[in-house]
């Protein structure tokens, strides 16, 4: 009866892994890994989603929350109608490949979404450079339709406090943003231009350069790879200055083994 009970539970342990392991030192605590360099902090929590932290140069202190630029792995179910369900990873479905550490040039794990699917996650610093990558490891019980791993890059919203549309305007006024699609083609906008407008115009983006002003000459850069494009997520009429959301798809085509890399720069 014990050998049964011992069995039982490293098969349980093994088909359903735990948490991923937190850091109990500041300015990480509760985080899974982080990495402090000269012009960014970036940190992955224990629910597997990384974040860009600028460092502000002047007070060489953290830039607000609320103007982080956000990372997230997901499993994404493709129906026949076309539309995108990104599944939920479950609690107890992670497994660490890399330690926590307050150190961390790579970091590397696994996750389970609900379906059972489980899926792999690397992210690997190099200077002002983040590079994500992840591959679809085992399908569970979704197998009806489609699945595909893909991340969702968030450059937040820095002028959610500002109210007064004169203000907005004169803040946005030297913000630049320039895409490259696919197929080469070139897009420039300036901040007021509504993000709506934006993703009518930019399909099957390959790269994206950002200034924003509100990060006082940092200039933010997303690129596929060339392994993978990218759509703005439900884009809003608010102008492309206030944020957006690229969702990043490697190729399967291109990307038969899950190495493919997108590539996020702070610099």
């Amino acid at each position: 009866m014990k050998m049964s009970l011992a069995v039982l539970l490293l098969s349980s342990a093994a088909v359903f892994g735990g948490e991923l392991p937190e850091i109990y030192d500041k300015p990480w605590t509760a985080w899974y890994s982080g990495y402090e360099g000269k012009t960014f902090h970036f940190g992955v929590d224990s629910d597997g989603e990384a974040s860009l932290i600028p460092i502000d140069e002047k007070s060489e202190e953290r830039v607000s929350q609320h103007s982080w630029i956000t990372i997230k792995p997901v499993v994404q179910e493709v129906y026949s109608s076309g539309k995108v369900s990104n599944k939920k990873p479950t609690e107890d479905g992670w497994e660490a490949l890399t330690p926590e550490t307050t150190e961390a040039e790579k970091v590397h794990f696994r996750g389970t979404v609900t379906g059972g699917a489980k899926y792999e996650v690397l992210f690997e610093i190099d200077g002002d450079e983040v590079y994500a990558t992840g591959k679809i490891l085992d399908k569970g019980e979704l197998t009806k339709n489609p699945i595909r791993m893909a991340f969702r890059v968030t450059v937040a919203n820095s002028y959610r406090h500002t109210k007064d549309e004169d203000d907005l305007e004169e803040k946005i006024k030297d913000d630049r943003f320039n895409f490259v699609m696919a197929n080469k083609k070139k897009a420039k906008f300036k901040g007021g231009v509504p993000e709506d407008e934006v993703a009518k115009e930019c399909k099957e983006i390959s790269s994206v350069k950002a200034e924003i002003s509100y990060y006082k000459g940092g200039k933010i850069e997303i690129d596929g790879g060339g392994i993978g494009v990218m759509e703005i997520e439900d884009p809003k009429s608010a102008p492309i200055a206030q944020g957006f959301t690229l969702v990043w798809v490697p190729d399967p085509a291109k990307d038969k083994d899950g190495k493919g890399r997108m590539m996020l720069k702070y610099k």
